[in-house]
């Protein structure tokens, strides 16, 4: 007898990785859930700091102007986490192969929707962006202005495909298809580092080369992803449309709760890098710097937190009560290992950091102690940073709404007061104070809600068990 057909190819590369009967066991599992966005969440970062050595080659405020576009590119990433999450999750928990396929189609139309409203924002908001910094012509910092629009300005075309490639990697490795994921990182940021050198000095374009070398990396990424989603050819379906038009309302809800989470956080980078402005050029330099290299490892953080949504929330689905604390201690321990790295690469790299960037020995001395109190702020934050996510998780949203404000509210009090005597080292102080008040503040409160959670569905498994 003939096997039935397989039209969406998922037993051709092994089952879907997650499910709502069967999520992944231990750290492994979780990492596995987690890989494809922690990749996705890798490839921004990298090519920023890609982008911000060799521009650092050109002048100090062809640096500064990159470095003043990050937070901005940070909330496009962050959009990207948001609906790359939702859609993983909708695509595991479908517990039909049809519905899989109306998930991941709602998935890539929403991305595609939200990537270009994205792009028309950001292009209508160009002046106010510069004019946030308080960058005019013939100000302090009129060069790291020009430099900054100009690099703003090129980045645009790239910013739908910023958004829609972690998209495609998450339902890629939804549909166990974790290495094509892996080799279209490795695609993007191969490229993108080749491109560099050759525009921005072989071609003389200097940061614009920058921002085009992004957007070509990103471009290929999308086509080889989409291409590799497209075979076999219904993978995806858009019927019906009405279950289609569903399925995208509930991704986009939640996604929005998702970059709620992370958008907060993100404004508080920004009132951090106007901090760096107003104080001048040098401070800007060493928060760039310190946003760069931390970046590496705190963005793709928010993969392993994707992964615990879905992996937790396969769990709630089907009341695994004895999953809930081992699942959130693995993810924790996932999230430690980044932060602990990110600490390490910030201390012991101050040194060759500082001399790859072009510091003086003075200025490396600088830097290297704003390094390190990054690193401690990175140290302090470990617990909460997954707390966050648990609230997503217990659907309690509005707790990471409001704690997230707290912390920022908190980071830039603390930053605007210690700048006056510590100067440049009051921004790294104000990341030390925001991070002890969100492990104080969130860690107890998720652990109360997770105590409560657990002891209302041990209640009710146990009530349902048969006698």
């Amino acid at each position: 007898m003939r096997a039935p057909k397989d039209p969406a190819g998922l037993a051709a590369s092994g089952p879907p990785l997650l499910t709502a009967e069967g999520a992944p066991e231990g750290w492994r599992g979780m990492w596995k859930a987690s890989l494809p966005l922690v990749l996705g969440s890798t490839v921004g970062p990298a090519v920023v700091l890609l982008d911000g050595l060799f521009v650092a080659g050109i002048e100090r405020a062809a640096f500064n102007g990159l470095v003043l576009a990050i937070p901005a590119l940070a909330l496009v990433s962050g959009v990207a986490a948001g609906l790359a999450a939702a859609g993983g999750e909708a695509f595991v928990r479908a517990r039909i192969e049809e519905s899989r396929r109306r998930e991941a189609a709602a998935a890539v139309i929403l991305a595609v929707i939200v990537g270009f409203a994205v792009l028309g924002a950001a292009a209508s908001g160009r002046g106010a962006l510069t004019a946030w910094y308080g960058l005019h012509p013939g100000g302090g910092l009129a060069r790291e202005g020009a430099y900054l629009f100009s690099y703003w300005t090129w980045i645009l075309p790239s910013l739908p495909a910023q958004v829609l490639l972690p998209v495609l990697l998450q339902l890629l490795v939804a549909a166990g298809r974790q290495r094509e994921s892996t080799r279209l990182v490795v695609l993007v940021a191969a490229l993108n580092m080749l491109l560099d050198p050759l525009l921005i000095y072989g071609a003389g374009l200097g940061i614009a080369g920058a921002a085009l070398a992004t957007n070509t990396a990103f471009a290929a990424g999308v086509a080889a992803a989409a291409w590799r989603l497209a075979r076999p050819r219904d993978f995806i379906s858009f019927r019906p449309a009405g279950a289609l038009a569903r399925a995208v309302s509930r991704q986009a809800s939640d996604g929005g709760m998702i970059f709620g989470a992370i958008g907060i956080s993100i404004i508080g980078d920004l009132l951090l890098a106007k901090l760096a402005a107003v104080h001048g050029p040098g401070t800007v330099t060493a928060f760039g710097i310190a946003e760069q290299v931390s970046g590496l490892f705190i963005l793709p953080t928010r993969g392993i937190c994707a992964g615990f949504i879905v992996v937790f929330g396969a769990h709630l689905s089907t009341r695994s009560v004895m999953r809930y604390r081992p699942t959130y201690r693995d993810a924790s321990l996932l999230v430690a290992l980044f932060y602990f790295a990110g600490a390490a690469a910030l201390v012991l790299g101050a040194g060759p950091i500082a001399r790859a960037y072009g510091f003086r020995a003075a200025e490396g001395a600088e830097l290297s102690l704003f390094l390190w109190i990054a690193a401690a702020a990175l140290l302090v934050s470990i617990p909460s940073r997954i707390a966050q996510v648990g609230f997503l998780s217990l659907r309690h949203a509005y707790g990471v709404g409001v704690f997230s404000a707290v912390v920022v509210g908190a980071t830039y009090l603390s930053a605007s007061a210690a700048m006056g005597p510590l100067g440049m080292y009051g921004i790294a102080v104000g990341r030390l104070v925001g991070a002890v008040a969100a492990t104080g503040l969130m860690l107890p409160f998720f652990l109360a809600l997770l105590s409560r959670r657990l002891h209302r569905d041990g209640g009710a498994e146990a009530a349902t068990a048969p006698a």
